[in-house]
This record gives C-alpha cells, sequence and structure tokens, in this order.
C-alpha cells in the first residue's frame, strides 16, 4: 500500500484534501505539560495494546513509529505531512506516533494533549473521515475515560479547542480569487462563521496567492455535524466563486501562466521552496484545465509536500546545507516535470 497523497486520483482541484483531527485527554491524567513520566509511561501500556483493534476499524496495518530514534529531519518530515504538530516535533518528553499504512491516519500520543487524532484524504470527504476516525475515538475512550465537561465539552490543553476538540479541515486551491482586491473583506465574512482562511504557504511576509486552508475556530457550543456543515457550505461557496472565475478567465493569458512556470520548473537548476509552490500551484491549475497531461503517477499536491525541506532529506537519506536542498530540490522537480506533457 503507498501513501494516501501518491495516487493523482482526485487531487487537482478547488477542494484538494479533508482533514479532521480530534483531540482528547484522559480524566484519570493530568495534561501533559505537568504529567510525570511514570503517568506517560502508565497511559503508553494501557493505549499501545489496542494497535489491532485500531487496524481492524481501520481495515488496514498501523505502525509504531520509533519517534525517539527520528532525527530532527525525520521529525520535521512528519511534520510536513502532518502526521504529527510542530509541537510534538520539538518535544522533549517521549511521545508516541502511529500512522496507518498510508499514512492517511495518524495518533500522537503524550504530546500537548494525550490523544491527536488525525484522519485525511483528497477531496470534500469530512462525513467520510468522521465516519472512520470516530470508532477509534470512541475505543480510546472506552478504554481509558476522557475529560469531559456536561458544561463545556471535552477539556483540551488550550481553551479554542474545548467543547468537541475538532477542528476540521479543508486544503484548497484559490489562485484567482486570493488575487482579487476584495479577497480579504470574503475572509473577514467568512470569520462571521467562526472559520478561519489562511495561507497553506507563507515564507518571511510573503503570501503564496494559491494555497489555502480553511477551518473552524470555534468547537465549544457546536456539534460535529454543525462544524463540518458549515465548513462544507464555506468551501463550497469559496471553490464556486473560484471555478466562476477561472471559467472566465483568459484563456491564453491562463496557459502563459501555466506554461511559464512549466518551462522554469522544467530546466530550473536551483529553487527555493517559496518558489517552487508558486509555480506548482500554476501546474495545479494547468492540469485542471487541460494545458498539462501527468503520465507518471503522482499528483502535483505530492510534489508539494516532496519539495519541503524534511521530505526532500528524508527521500534523499542525507542532510543538506541550504543551498544544495535548493540543487536538490530543482532536481526532484525536473524527474517529475519531465512527465509531464504541454498541451
Amino acid at each position: 500500500m503507498v501513501e494516501w497523497w501518491y495516487s493523482k486520483k482526485s487531487a487537482d482541484d478547488v477542494i484538494l484534501v479533508s482533514r479532521i483531527r480530534l483531540l482528547r485527554n484522559f480524566s484519570e491524567y493530568r495534561f501533559p505539560d505537568t504529567m510525570n513520566d511514570d503517568d506517560r509511561e502508565e497511559i503508553r501500556e494501557r493505549i499501545l495494546p489496542l494497535i489491532p483493534d485500531m487496524q481492524d476499524r481501520l481495515g488496514m496495518g498501523i505502525r509504531h513509529l520509533p519517534y525517539e530514534r527520528f532525527s530532527p529531519e525525520e521529525r520535521l518530515a512528519l511534520q510536513e505531512r502532518q502526521l504529527i504538530n510542530k509541537a510534538a516535533q520539538g518535544a522533549e518528553k517521549r511521545i508516541e506516533v502511529l500512522a496507518s499504512q498510508d499514512e492517511a491516519f495518524s495518533l500522537t500520543l503524550n504530546s500537548t494533549d494525550h490523544v491527536r487524532l488525525l484522519y485525511s484524504r483528497y477531496g470534500n470527504r469530512l462525513s467520510e473521515l468522521y465516519q472512520k476516525i470516530q470508532p477509534i475515538d470512541r475505543m480510546l475512550g472506552d478504554t481509558v475515560p476522557y475529560a469531559w465537561s456536561e458544561r463545556f465539552g471535552y477539556k483540551t490543553s488550550t481553551i479554542a479547542n474545548v467543547g468537541t476538540g475538532m477542528r476540521a479541515y479543508f486544503v484548497m486551491h484559490l489562485p484567482f480569487l486570493s488575487g482579487t482586491k476584495n479577497f480579504s473583506q470574503v475572509t473577514e465574512e467568512i470569520g462571521r462563521y467562526g472559520v478561519v482562511v489562511r495561507n497553506a504557504i507563507t515564507e518571511a511576509g510573503k503570501r503564496s496567492m494559491g494555497l489555502y486552508v480553511i477551518y473552524n475556530h470555534r468547537s465549544m457550543g457546536l456539534t460535529e455535524n454543525n462544524i463540518m456543515d458549515i465548513l462544507t457550505n464555506v468551501a463550497g461557496r469559496l471553490a464556486g466563486q473560484e471555478r466562476e472565475m477561472q471559467g472566465h478567465a483568459d484563456r491564453v493569458r491562463m496557459r502563459d501562466r501555466v506554461l511559464r512556470s512549466y518551462g522554469i520548473l522544467r530546466y530550473a537548476q536551483r529553487m527555493d521552496f517559496f518558489e517552487s509552490i508558486v509555480h506548482l500551484s500554476n501546474l495545479l491549475l494547468g492540469v485542471s484545465h487541460g494545458i498539462l497531461t501527468t503520465s507518471g503517477d503522482f499528483s502535483i499536491y505530492e510534489l508539494m509536500l516532496g519539495v519541503q525541506p524534511g521530505n526532500l532529506q528524508v527521500y534523499h537519506k542525507s542532510l543538506f546545507d541550504e543551498e544544495t536542498i535548493r540543487i536538490k530540490r530543482a532536481d526532484y522537480l525536473r524527474y517529475f516535470i519531465s512527465t509531464i506533457d504541454a498541451d
């Protein structure tokens, strides 16, 4: 089985990825920041034996990653693929990381919260993901009771996550809509629904006018279905506006935009990360409109993951300085772009 983001199926559209994250804490233990090593070990001994049951519910194998032996670059690569968050990447105390064979599902134990569950898939699939992650969530809570309040809901280490403990995400490709003058007004209006729209890629004050992440800011006072419905409606509105703008775009200008990026990625000898994402965003647009055709079994989104520093170094199984990373990134892109045909 290959990673969920490896296949090009359903990847090249406006709504690229759906993601569900659940945070849980156990009522019998303090929050991880104040927990002692004995409690950490006890939680580990109670949860890790459940791996076979998790595998049955997922219908695939689960790997227990040897996280304490991972290099900083390997940990960074896991964060770039969203298997862990930034807090876990820099964790000094022992944590446990489980990941399904296809890396769509992950469980982080004893990081900022006792449990972090994550499930990701291509396309608009929030309700499907919630149905898949729910049985594992219930099994963990039945084994070790969760910290729960009738008034507030699930107790978490940060106030923003109290309530459902759920955050739902969409990764969206909005190259035309984000370039309009009133895009900031659109995002402000969306914020009234408790939904945040932020750049997926930023670098030193620069923002990629293409990839965006939208997610629920509110958790308390809402049900899981409320959150998914609100987010799905907002994503549908944004996607509709983006598709309408793409449909009315000047075809010659669009082809020029796409093919300029195609040429740069096809022949560049060194490439900065931010620059590579901007050009890959244009290639994503080109694939969506038939200007480009991929003959290899990969997606443009996969390349967006692959060019990130941690993943790139793990891919080559070597450590590089910043200039070498730029060169290796260009090599990596040329290899894949050579299998893309321009119409």
